[in-house]
């Protein structure tokens, strides 16, 4: 796992697939500290759903899967290698 970024509510981490070996960006973000603040909460519900409905489109990033652990939750997307689109 390598770090790719950081950003206000979470990192970014190159990871790959066991099997398949397909890499993958995986943004991970701390329950607790969005859980303390309803702003941060709406808004990454918010970031979830536009990549959920962009799923199919071309020239965006593809959001493959949602998951939570006991400390954190995670969006699991395409790895598009390059720079950050600002």
């Amino acid at each position: 796992m390598c770090s790719i970024g950081k950003g206000a509510f979470g990192t970014v981490n190159l990871v790959r697939h066991t099997i398949t070996q397909q890499l993958f960006a995986q943004k991970s973000m701390k329950k607790d500290q969005i859980a303390s603040n309803d702003k941060q909460a709406e808004l990454i519900l918010n970031e979830k759903k536009v990549l959920m409905k962009l799923k199919n489109q071309p020239f965006s990033v593809h959001l493959v899967e949602t998951l939570q652990d006991e400390l954190n939750l995670y969006l699991l997307m395409e790895y598009l290698p390059g720079r950050e689109l600002l």
